[in-house]
């Protein structure tokens, strides 16, 4: 009798796990809060040690946003472009060295459990920021 009353309650935890949505927040938008501890560079500012946010703007869309991690600061819209990494995974954000003696800077993220992800553009001399305070 457990033993039956064991696989019934297997097969609706199972089921269960089929039409409940996963919980992870802003799949949409790509949204992937991170740590640094030491200052890290994005396009046209320096952003101290700290929490952020990482997201697309909208479903799909190539401008990102970064925020505060408590969302209270807002640091602009960024262009970005498609990048592959070459297995899916946990989320993941990639900093790439900008100098001797600059701070590294964030290259781009993979939000899990996808293949492509996001890299952030970085204007040359000739360009500005896209958007921003």
């Amino acid at each position: 009798m457990n033993r039956k009353l064991a696989t019934i309650a297997f097969g609706i935890a199972l089921l269960g796990g089929f039409l409940v949505p996963g919980a992870a927040a802003d799949a949409g938008n790509k949204a992937i809060l991170f740590s640094v501890n030491a200052p890290v560079e994005i396009p046209g500012r320096v952003l101290d040690p700290g929490r952020y946010e990482l997201r697309l703007q909208n479903d799909g869309s190539p401008i990102a946003e970064i925020f505060s991690a408590d969302r209270s600061q807002f640091y602009g819209y960024f262009e970005t472009a498609p990048v592959d990494r070459t297995h899916v995974g946990r989320s993941r954000v990639v900093l790439t060295s900008s100098g001797k003696h600059a701070p590294n800077r964030i290259q781009e993220w993979f939000y899990p459990p996808e293949r492509t992800g996001n890299k952030l553009l970085y204007p040359n001399k000739n360009n500005a920021q896209l958007v921003g305070p």
